[in-house]
């Protein structure tokens, strides 16, 4: 090649996607439709499969947009899709626990809308890992 600009076609893989929607985030306001389009479209178009990472963004956008349903209804859907919910579903992209009760307190808009047995959290007092075990019926 001798100067001259390749056009190098990529597929998008789900770091692409996790970016996207990210972006979602940050816009202004938070966009929350443009997100779930992506993570919609991320298999049926590209063929990649929404994984936890995707998720996590996507719920991050609706916590950006104040709006609970729709990150409750992102959970249910990682679990639909095998897809575990860890600690980075729950983070929001921006909480930091550091006790117990304040992780109680971020947690509870989640907690009612599952048939939930018990819900356990136990971790360091002033360190920042937690463990979250929920039960459901």
């Amino acid at each position: 090649m001798s100067g001259g600009v390749s056009n190098i076609a990529m597929k998008p893989t789900s770091v692409t996607y996790t970016n996207a929607i990210g972006v979602c985030k940050r816009a202004d306001p938070p966009d929350l439709k443009s997100a779930l389009l992506l993570l919609g479209e991320a298999q049926k178009k590209d063929g990649v499969k929404p994984n936890m990472f995707m998720f996590s963004a996507a719920i991050w956008v609706s916590e950006a947009c104040k709006d609970a349903k729709a990150a409750v209804f992102l959970l249910k859907t990682m679990r639909k899709n095998k897809c575990t919910p860890n600690a980075v579903a729950y983070d929001g992209g921006k909480f930091h626990p550091y006790s117990i009760a304040s992780l109680r307190h971020s947690l509870s808009h989640f907690l009612d809308h599952f048939s939930i047995v018990s819900v356990r959290v136990t971790g360091k007092r002033r360190g920042s890992l937690f463990s979250i075990q929920i039960d459901e019926t």
